[in-house]
């Protein structure tokens, strides 16, 4: 029973991640993002970009990862 508790959580954790992830990706402006959903979301585009087959998908998620990175550093450091 617990397995189940903690499986559904689990579930809708990466659906919130997953929604997060997309807004990132589709927007320029990452101000509505928090330092951690940008931790997240980056660690979300390093998983897309090892386990894609597709060339093109693992690209965008570089991409998106060296936006976020960009963003978090820039937060952190001022």
């Amino acid at each position: 029973m617990i397995y189940v508790i903690l499986l559904v959580i689990a579930a809708l954790a990466m659906v919130v991640i997953q929604k997060s992830f997309a807004k990132a990706a589709a927007s320029d402006d990452l101000s509505t993002l928090s330092k951690g959903q940008l931790k997240q979301n980056i660690a979300y585009a390093r998983m897309v970009a090892k386990n894609n087959g597709d060339e093109a998908k693992r690209a965008e998620a570089a991409q998106t990862i060296e936006r976020l990175q960009a963003e978090l550093d820039r937060r952190e450091a001022g």
